[in-house]
């Protein structure tokens, strides 16, 4: 029996906690679920040069964070040979391509394409922003032949007259669904059909699988806080002023990651973990006794570990992808405005035996999403 032949395309490549870590648990749960399944290698070199060490071409404010690392700067290429290794180990993958035009060559061995995660239909995102419409068509999956789902893609912020233009290309989809609940209300709208909203790809594979895969292990050692934040130079200046001294009130360290800025400190609590790498963030994640942070992926992943959290969600527009989330599973009261509404005193452990109860049937529906359509194949 010949056994069908899944290509995925998403942000597998970024040097990124999030978006390798999604790709590489949608990849997991396709081959769990028996089927042949390839990461397509496509690299933009607009993606490349956003992640690497001195980005020029993206305005004088990013350049300035850049210049910060220098003092650091081997480890920041210490940090992306890391993550390229990553991508060698973890990933299967098709012949690396830069130019949109290639994918249609690439993407003639499979059987069916997988569109997603990420905000692959966001043309905002760090990938697409500076990059032509004609960039995102390989998400699109335009010209591709065989059978077309998308898993939980995402249009981030975008404006009904820039979603409309993806409409003609969705319309030849066999299946289409939401990252975020927002979203799937949107597309159900513009595409006058139902668009289920399904779950992260990271949340495919439970706690206990990702300790296994990753083969994350408990350490013994001093309590600590972890902050992870996506955030600019002033802001993580202030907030990491504010929690060195939670840290200090609590007894606890405070282990910092900042992936586009370095802030120098002479507090002895705090510890920068400039080289880490997708494997070492989950580690940090999983040992942590409360973690604080901006990101989409920090919070989540922080909620499939069953870990403590804060999740600051301010004036960003991108906001909404947490607060979607957070607000379906029942932890709504984890968002914060701002650093300075986290008490000082330790808070109260999450429980997470009503949470983890209704992942678990978010995680069965989202799998069924997929399975349903393969299996048709």
């Amino acid at each position: 029996m010949t056994v069908t032949k899944i290509g995925i395309i998403t942000y597998h490549a970024a040097y990124n906690f999030g978006s390798v870590l999604q790709a590489y648990a949608l990849q997991e749960k396709i081959g769990q679920l028996g089927y042949d399944c390839k990461i397509i290698n496509y690299r933009m070199d607009e993606q490349k040069r956003y992640y690497s060490n001195f980005r020029y071409k993206f305005g004088k404010k990013r350049l300035l964070e850049d210049v910060t690392f220098l003092p650091i700067i081997k480890k920041k290429l210490k940090r992306a040979s890391i993550f390229e290794d990553f991508f060698d180990s973890f990933f299967v993958k098709t012949e690396q391509f830069s130019n949109p035009d290639d994918f249609v060559k690439i993407s003639s061995e499979f059987d069916v394409c997988i569109s997603g995660s990420d905000q692959i239909w966001n043309k905002h995102s760090c990938e697409l922003n500076w990059n032509e419409w004609r960039f995102m068509k390989p998400y699109l999956l335009s010209e591709f032949t065989g059978m077309k789902i998308s898993y939980g893609s995402s249009i981030g912020n975008m404006d009904t007259s820039e979603i409309s233009m993806l409409i003609d290309d969705l319309k030849s989809f066999t299946a289409v669904s939401m990252r975020e609940p927002s979203s799937s209300k949107v597309m159900s709208s513009l595409l006058n059909k139902n668009i289920p909203w399904v779950v992260d790809p990271t949340f495919l594979l439970c706690k206990d699988e990702w300790i296994k895969k990753l083969q994350l292990c408990k350490c013994q050692e001093k309590p600590y806080v972890l902050y992870y934040s996506l955030a600019g130079y002033k802001e993580n200046l202030r907030r990491i002023r504010k929690l060195d001294k939670y840290a200090k009130h609590n007894n606890f360290q405070l282990k910092v990651i900042t992936p586009y800025v370095y802030i120098p400190t002479t507090s002895h609590r705090i510890s920068h973990h400039i080289e880490c790498g997708p494997v070492e963030f989950m580690n940090l994640i999983y040992n942590a006794k409360i973690i604080i942070t901006d990101s989409y992926h920090g919070t989540i992943l922080s909620v499939n570990l069953e870990k403590n959290f804060y999740s600051i969600c301010g004036q960003n527009a991108s906001d909404f992808r947490k607060t979607d989330i957070l607000e379906k599973i029942g932890l709504r009261d984890r968002v914060i405005k701002n650093i300075n509404e986290i008490s000082r005193e330790h808070q109260d452990e999450i429980d997470y035996k009503v949470i983890s109860s209704q992942l678990d049937i978010f995680r069965k529906n989202s799998v069924d999403y997929i399975s349903g359509y393969l299996d048709c194949v």
